[in-house]
């Protein structure tokens, strides 16, 4: 095992690779002889391809009744794959709704995650379904179109999210396989599809996406919601602002609140001028005196309609809650925008420990990762900014 240390990449990954594949392959787990988990995690360790073809015989030629056997090293012998396929010479992408797309070595990966979506193992297809929503290559496409009709749930749900994102996400990605969905009729495949063709725009969305905000499970329906927003179809305005103030005893509209004030500034930038004017003052309302979840909502549906100065606002006013700023701070972050590179260099010096934090990572995003620059704004702030701070107990 102590051929884990080498990680060089080079010839000696590969002999170290080998050399352990070759005992995890020869392991006879019945008599229970071997630790087939510290091998596995060596494998990840080193990540080198040759270490991913036994890992994969692993969870995928599992012998009749030996399922029970091999389940408890589903989860690491699958983290040790996705370590041996990620590109580690490129950085996570962060997306804009707050979620990282990690990025895979293509060709290794479609290879891999393809025989992995053959697995007699629900717990296996279904990560491989979500890992290959971090491909960019198209031919990650067809094999999710076959797991969209996997016999289990789980794995056709997980299926249909990673071509959501996917058709978000990868500027070449086709529609194919979500309007097959959506057309199939899947209740568990409505809203994943609809989510996918709102983020191209298709009108098409908006019937699906009003189905499941009406009569979905509460949290299908939130993201419906947000998800009406993103298409920009002005009909979704009769849906989503009765809704900002719902009837006192509407418990189900209530919770749906913090979801509709997101929607609505996603819905802004498609408004005519006059409905936007009135709409983003409502919104800027919440997003500086509405309590809890409706008031973070509020302010990232405002950073998705580009009004980042309530935002900013929010971030710097320190007789806000701590939790608020920080959220404004992210939000900041998840912009990206260069003019607000000023207000968080600013609140680099401020006395939240908290707010400093988040202010740090979101400087961080807004400079593109320049170190030296989120460097300089640290040496000219009151605390030392350069490095995280410990977040209070």
């Amino acid at each position: 095992i102590g051929l884990a240390d080498d990680r060089s990449g080079g010839a000696g990954a590969g002999a170290a690779a080998e050399a352990i594949a070759a005992r995890l392959d020869g392991l006879d787990r019945s008599d229970g002889a071997g630790d087939p988990e510290e091998l596995i995690d060596a494998l990840g360790t080193i990540a080198h391809p040759l270490g991913a073809p036994p890992l994969v015989r692993l969870l995928v030629a599992v012998p009749a009744g030996k399922e029970a056997e091999v389940a408890p090293l589903v989860d690491p012998a699958l983290d040790a794959v996705l370590a041996i396929l990620r590109d580690r010479g490129a950085r996570p992408r962060a997306l804009p709704d707050g979620r990282t797309r990690q990025r895979l070595r293509d060709e290794l990966a479609l290879a891999h995650l393809g025989d992995l979506a053959r697995s007699p193992l629900a717990a296996v297809r279904l990560r491989a379904a979500a890992a290959l929503g971090d491909v960019d290559a198209r031919g990650a496409e067809d094999i999710l179109a076959r797991l969209l009709t996997d016999r289990d749930p789980a794995v056709r749900v997980a299926a249909g999210e990673a071509l959501a994102l996917r058709a978000e996400y990868v500027p070449g990605a086709t529609l194919t396989a979500l309007e097959s969905a959506l057309r199939g009729g899947r209740r568990e495949l409505v809203l994943p599809a609809a989510l996918g063709l709102a983020a191209r725009k298709r009108a098409e969305a908006f019937q699906p996406l009003l189905l499941v905000a009406k009569a979905g499970e509460p949290d299908e329906r939130a993201r419906a919601l947000v998800a009406l927003g993103s298409l920009g179809d002005r009909r979704a305005l009769d849906h989503l602002l009765p809704l900002l103030d719902p009837a006192p005893d509407d418990e189900a509209g209530r919770a749906l609140t913090p979801a509709a004030a997101e929607a609505l500034g996603r819905l802004l930038p498609s408004l005519d001028a006059d409905t936007a004017a009135d709409l983003r003052a409502r919104l800027e309302r919440l997003a500086t005196s509405a309590a809890g979840e409706v008031r973070l909502r509020a302010l990232t549906g405002l950073r998705y309609a580009g009004d980042l100065a309530v935002v900013e606002r929010v971030a710097a006013d320190r007789e806000t809650r701590s939790e608020v700023r920080v959220h404004a701070a992210e939000q900041l972050g998840l912009a990206a925008a260069p003019a607000s590179e000023p207000v968080l260099a600013e609140l680099l010096s401020d006395d939240d420990d908290d707010v400093r934090e988040a202010a740090l990572g979101a400087l961080a995003k807004v400079v593109g990762g320049d170190r030296t620059r989120v460097s300089l704004h640290g040496l000219a702030a009151r605390h030392d900014a350069r490095r995280s701070p410990r977040r209070r107990a």
